[in-house]
């Protein structure tokens, strides 16, 4: 894996909310907002493309989502992605993506729980 430089998008919240700035400019806030809203729509369209392509995330958190210094981010640590076997109709002609090994634990079993409990779904 490589080594990316840059903060998890649970620090730019947490630094949002806790910057004295934040209260006293609405300029800055209203800016420092709209780019975490950028964020969260560029999270949005990443896991959009994964599901696209056949890949399901399974564990998606701030702290799994990578805020670059160059605007880039990044959603990271796809080891309990899990290959759906399906594919979206897409113009693009793209294949679904189909991981090397099965080492990953693909299979699911009744009853197990996987990812971040605070932010697993129902």
């Amino acid at each position: 894996m490589r080594f990316i430089r840059g903060d998890s998008l649970k620090e730019a919240i947490r630094r949002f909310h806790l910057d004295p700035k934040m209260k006293s400019d609405a300029g800055k806030r209203s800016l420092e907002s709209r780019n975490l809203l950028r964020r969260f729509t560029d999270v949005c369209n990443a896991i959009d493309y994964a599901h696209s392509r056949g890949i399901l995330h399974r564990d998606i958190k701030p702290g799994n989502i990578i805020v670059g210094r160059h605007g880039e981010t990044l959603v990271v640590d796809w080891g309990l992605a899990k290959p759906l076997g399906r594919v979206e109709p897409a113009q693009s002609g793209e294949r679904p993506l189909i991981p090397s090994s099965s080492r990953g634990g693909s299979e699911t079993l009744p009853g197990s729980a996987l990812g971040t409990p605070g932010y697993m779904s129902p």
